[in-house]
């Protein structure tokens, strides 16, 4: 591993660490600030956004080091305002800033990946976000642990606080030759019609994503009526199975399995398992929650191939809007797709929430297949082979 690869995989570590440690502090903080931090979930996936639209109009001038550099920053301080907090308004505020930084930061750190990868972008960045899941499972822990010797405190924030701040002097030293607003280039129709396929199949699935992920708590309560302090726990493995199936991709393609052949197979068979657990959600739900365990691991290596692929496909100097671009539609997608499911009156645990998802990954398929059927570029063909 260059030393580049190790300050980005700690930045990434500290990426997980901000998105889970906040939902993961939510009932010590209602406990200690009220009823009103439950906001605050929301709030981190709005600064996301936000930190990802900024990021698309910041100059030619700023290096997209810098952008991830700040995005860090901005994370640190985030978390660590949170864990101070003495109402519930400042630690909504704290949540949205941790937020801001997460949407700099993962905007810019997917060109910087690709911009030191030997390799392909989708081969390196899914080496990478397996460490964003192995941070996020086991962020929850480590809280949960801190929170047993200060029961209802959130000073324990300090922790994810450290990991980013850890990760923003790594990063100090580390340069890239890639501009953040640098200018791009009039796209013909060959380039322009795969990475609009490409930014689709990343807003469908982190649609899926967002759904499994923010309900991985309420799903195994709702089916099997657990009691809602094991629930939690639900959160934790969805994660380490995102992190199992994230680390079998990446060694699936260091074994020589193409990205396309990777991802296809996996939300296949995703959303044949998401089928499985639609059939038998209200019959047998323990094999229900199976079949979702082996969905969840099926699709987690689907973001970095993605957008690696579409990263690969795309002039260096457009790199950073490209990327900001696909980040925002994933975005959109992660808010839609469970508010969609809502407005229709969808239980978490329902069968046509499954079967919804299902469809989603057959989708996935689809544009990714539509996606990655041109070549690339002559000039970078060697590099990304």
């Amino acid at each position: 591993m260059t030393s580049a690869s190790r300050r980005l995989h700690l930045a990434y570590a500290g990426m997980g660490a901000t998105a889970s440690s906040v939902p993961a502090v939510l009932p010590a903080a209602q406990s200690q600030l009220g009823e009103g931090v439950l906001a605050a979930a929301p709030l981190l996936f709005l600064g996301l956004l936000a930190g990802v639209c900024v990021s698309a109009l910041l100059p030619p001038s700023i290096e997209v080091t810098r952008v991830v550099l700040a995005g860090t920053a901005l994370q640190t301080a985030g978390l660590g305002l949170a864990a101070f907090s003495w109402s519930p308004t400042l630690f909504i505020a704290a949540a949205g800033l941790a937020g801001v930084g997460f949407g700099l930061t993962e905007s810019g750190i997917g060109v910087v990946a690709k911009m030191t990868a030997e390799q392909s972008a989708a081969r390196a960045l899914t080496g990478l976000t397996t460490t964003v899941a192995l941070a996020a499972c086991l962020c929850p822990l480590a809280l949960g642990a801190m929170m047993l010797a200060a029961p209802g405190s959130i000073v324990p924030l300090l922790l994810p606080a450290a990991i980013n701040a850890l990760a923003a002097v790594a990063l100090l030293r580390l340069r890239v030759p890639v501009r953040a607003g640098a200018p791009v280039r009039r796209a013909g129709l060959s380039l322009t019609a795969p990475l609009v396929a490409l930014a689709a199949a990343i807003a469908v699935y982190v649609g899926v994503e967002s759904v499994i992920s923010g309900w991985s708590s309420a799903i195994p309560f709702e089916l099997l009526h657990i009691d809602s302090s094991f629930a939690v726990l639900g959160t934790s493995i969805f994660w380490a199975l995102m992190a199992g199936g994230r680390a079998c991709a990446a060694g699936m393609l260091r074994a020589g399995s193409t990205p396309r052949f990777t991802l296809t197979a996996g939300s296949t068979l995703a959303a044949v398992a998401l089928m499985m657990a639609a059939v038998t959600a209200d019959q047998t739900p323990a094999v229900a929650l199976g079949g979702l365990a082996v969905a969840v691991v099926a699709m987690a290596p689907t973001y970095g191939i993605v957008l690696g692929t579409a990263l690969d496909r795309t002039d260096d100097r457009a790199a950073p809007r490209v990327s900001a671009a696909i980040i925002a539609c994933g975005a959109g997608g992660g808010a839609l797709l469970p508010l969609g499911l809502l407005a229709v009156g969808q239980q978490p645990g329902s069968a046509l929430t499954f079967a919804t998802l299902a469809g989603a990954c057959v989708a996935v398929v689809a544009l990714v297949l539509v996606g990655s059927a041109t070549s690339i570029p002559r000039s970078r063909r060697q590099r990304h082979g």
